[in-house]
């Protein structure tokens, strides 16, 4: 360190006293002094407009409808990409081996399931019910059914397509007093349609023999008839790996039926959901009422005549019978009135046969 800054440190700091103003002159006096500037002249302001060069390229409505050709494109594009993205996904899944271990497997299971189901255990507990052989169709059948376990001798299309595992489980119950078949269905996975929604061919094909079936019991055996008109009205979208109900009866078993339809036309004309009958149903047609049967389908968890629920499908079957004597039976008495009909006893008492134009 040398001697002058060493005496530098030893001096006392010089306190800067405040520079003295004038008493003539305010603070603020600068603040107001003429300045040398020129004053400002204001000019008024001249409107000019902009020029723009023109626009080059094509117009607004093309270049609109350009964009709309390329969003309708890119959308189609990503539509098609998405369906086929489901669908390989779908086609992708591992499909059992009909035969298999595995496949013999998973139908143990879902028999096991299905005879736990409450609308089975209702029916095996009900006594006016009694369990038959679901889709044989004729006596030789059901005998290959109790001897046969694949059903290979059985040429039907839920012995042969649905089979397995992928197929469908029918279970089907008769009350013979009251003439209802109920026949409760598991479908598998082969019974998928699109989006894994129940395909339903599946489910017309289970009412259809459904309606067959009771036709074997409601028609005399001597009787010939045939199946001429179906008409199945689908409500609700179902879904497969679920247990339906299909619940059969004859038409001329069915109590108010007129009142039914009628509720169902005018619930129709509303825009509610209703049943929906064909156009060749006539409900005052005694003979159309006997030789019809009518079905619904519906996911029942109980009894499904004493615990009935809402149809998600509706069907009505139609039997084109030969002309027979015994045939159509008589209507019961509380609907003789409303059918018109008249017994043969008294028709026969009314107009006896006439010998003479026999001869």
């Amino acid at each position: 360190m040398g001697r002058r800054t060493f005496q530098r440190l030893l001096k006392l700091p010089v306190l800067l006293q405040p520079r003295p103003v004038p008493s003539h002159r305010s603070p603020s006096a600068a603040f107001f002094c003429q300045s040398h500037r020129p004053v400002y002249q204001h000019q008024p302001y001249r409107y000019s407009p902009a020029r723009y060069p023109p626009a080059f390229g094509p117009s607004r409505t093309v270049r609109f409808l350009r964009s709309l050709l390329w969003a309708t494109l890119f959308s189609m594009v990503g539509v098609y990409a998405g369906v086929g993205y489901l669908k390989g996904v779908y086609r992708g899944q591992t499909r059992v081996k009909l035969g298999s271990l595995a496949d013999i497997g998973i139908a143990a299971e879902i028999m096991t399931e299905m005879d736990q189901h409450p609308s089975v255990q209702a029916l095996k507990a009900d006594p006016d019910f009694e369990e038959i052989w679901p889709l044989a169709t004729n006596a030789e059948q059901t005998e290959k059914m109790k001897t046969t376990t694949d059903g290979k001798d059985i040429h039907h299309l839920v012995y042969t397509a649905f089979r397995g595992s992928r197929g469908v489980f029918p279970r089907a119950f008769y009350n013979r007093s009251r003439h209802i078949l109920v026949m409760v269905a598991a479908c598998s996975y082969g019974c998928e349609g699109e989006y894994g929604h129940l395909h339903n061919g599946a489910i017309e094909t289970l009412i259809q023999e459904s309606i067959r079936i009771l036709a074997q019991f409601w028609f005399p055996p001597d009787m010939t008839y045939k199946l001429s008109e179906l008409y199945v009205a689908f409500g609700e979208i179902t879904h497969p790996n679920t247990i339906w109900c299909i619940t059969c009866m004859p038409l001329a078993t069915v109590g108010n039926l007129a009142e039914v339809v009628d509720e169902a036309k005018t619930a129709e004309s509303r825009g509610q959901w209703s049943n929906v009958w064909p156009d060749w149903f006539n409900p005052r047609d005694w003979n159309q009422m006997t030789s019809s049967i009518v079905a619904t389908v519906s996911p029942l968890d109980g009894h499904p005549i004493k615990q009935p629920q809402q149809a998600t499908a509706n069907a009505v079957g139609h039997f084109q019978v030969e002309d027979s004597e015994d045939w159509p039976p008589a209507p019961p008495p509380h609907k003789e009135s409303f059918y018109g009909w008249t017994s043969r006893e008294q028709s026969q008492e009314a107009n006896p046969p006439n010998d003479s134009e026999e001869g």
